[in-house]
């Protein structure tokens, strides 16, 4: 493996899904251990590549765009579940905390002013004094071990 980051985000990519969370280099997967029966990493590229279908249809609009949302924002749909299961998979591995990017649009409360900012899973404070590098995840609870990028 690798130089050990401080965390690792899983997110949907064509090239690699996995970031080094302080850097967001993506990092290869053969540089990283099998995640799957330590003879692959089936587990991640079939997520990956059921993300990327699902997120195609929400973009494309067709799908049912209720349950395309729903899929991509909900902490415990199935395909965030698969997601996560992955990310907790390859931290007990290496060693290294794994977050799963989170698509999340902020919800409006009451006047389009007030923004909720908690965790969609466990409803604690999510929202970082700063930004990641780039500007690439403004949210992060490392409870539930989610980072997103809120939509203001």
């Amino acid at each position: 493996m690798l130089e050990k980051p401080k965390f690792l985000i899983l997110k949907s990519n064509r090239i690699s899904p996995i970031y080094d969370g302080d850097s967001m280099d993506q990092i290869p997967l053969y540089k990283l251990p099998y995640t799957y029966k330590g003879e692959s990493f089936i587990d991640i590229i079939d997520w990956n590549r059921d993300y990327d279908h699902i997120e195609g249809l929400w973009y494309s609009g067709y799908g049912g765009e209720v349950w395309t949302s729903d899929q991509l924002s909900n902490p415990n749909s199935e395909l965030n579940k698969k997601g996560r299961n992955c990310c907790a998979n390859l931290e007990k591995i290496t060693g290294v905390p794994t977050y799963y990017y989170l698509f999340y649009n902020a919800q409006i409360s009451g006047t389009e002013d007030v923004i909720v900012r908690t965790c969609p899973s466990c409803k604690g404070d999510w929202t970082l004094e700063e930004q990641s590098y780039f500007n690439l995840h403004n949210c992060k609870c490392d409870q539930c071990r989610l980072v997103s990028t809120m939509s203001f």
